[in-house]
């Protein structure tokens, strides 16, 4: 047998092991399908409408909104507002105040809501913000467990009052309406154990690299044993 030779199934037998280690780390490791990409923010407007033309007292008020697509529980999380005064038309000379309340539902609860008003008078093309509200909402608020997460809808209801310069009614009126603005997540940290279906599928390649290991040790035992020199005859007794 060359010298060194026998090192080498031992090798060979460490770099199996170690594959077998990345991989089975790899499924255990991984996270469980459906998992969103975090940092990632949502970016719109909607349109609110109150009145009428009929009337001759419509106005268009447009809030635009920017936002986490995910809502880490238990971590302050701001929502980026501003509300810009389309068209006051008819009537409607002013909008004396706006109150502009931020909804956050899952689809079993209502988790949180916030408030931000502005009391400075404005008229159309006028904008109130942009401005910042903050969110703090736990785990036990959208009733989820460390590592889960749940899907979550963003609403936004909007109050404004209203000064109209009609002879018949010269005073100020409130409108309000509550539209969707966005579909989030809201997800808490932490991890769990393993599903079933990737506790079973970990338990059965950590069953076949045992058995190929085994199988390989037991080849590589048998290879050498058989190329071993026999030891030679000694001289014949007279």
């Amino acid at each position: 047998m060359r010298a060194g030779a026998g090192g080498r199934p031992s090798r060979r037998l460490g770099r199996t092991a170690l594959a077998a280690v990345v991989l089975f780390g790899l499924v255990v490791a991984s996270p469980p399908p459906g998992a969103s990409a975090q940092g990632a923010t949502l970016s719109g407007s909607r349109v609110y409408s109150f009145g009428s033309t009929v009337a001759s007292d419509l106005s268009n008020y447009t809030v635009y909104y920017t936002m986490p697509q995910v809502i880490q529980a238990g971590v302050e999380t701001n929502m980026s507002f501003f509300v810009y005064v389309t068209v006051l038309s008819g009537w409607k000379i002013q909008s004396q105040t706006q109150i502009l309340t931020i909804i956050i539902n899952t689809p079993t609860t209502q988790v949180v809501t916030e408030k931000a008003q502005n009391n400075v008078t404005l008229y159309q093309g006028g904008r109130w913000g942009p401005f910042n509200m903050t969110f703090d909402i736990n785990a036990s608020q959208a009733g989820l467990a460390p590592g889960q997460a749940t899907n979550a809808t963003v609403f936004g209801n909007l109050v404004v009052y209203e000064a109209l310069d009609d002879p018949v009614s010269p005073f100020v009126h409130d409108s309000g309406a509550t539209f969707k603005l966005a579909d989030v997540q809201i997800a808490a940290g932490g991890r769990t154990a393993p599903s079933a279906n990737r506790l079973l599928t970990s338990v059965f390649l950590g069953g076949a690299v045992v058995t190929a290991l085994t199988g390989f040790t037991l080849a590589t035992r048998k290879k050498h044993g058989s190329e071993m020199p026999r030891a030679a005859a000694g001289p014949a007794r007279p």
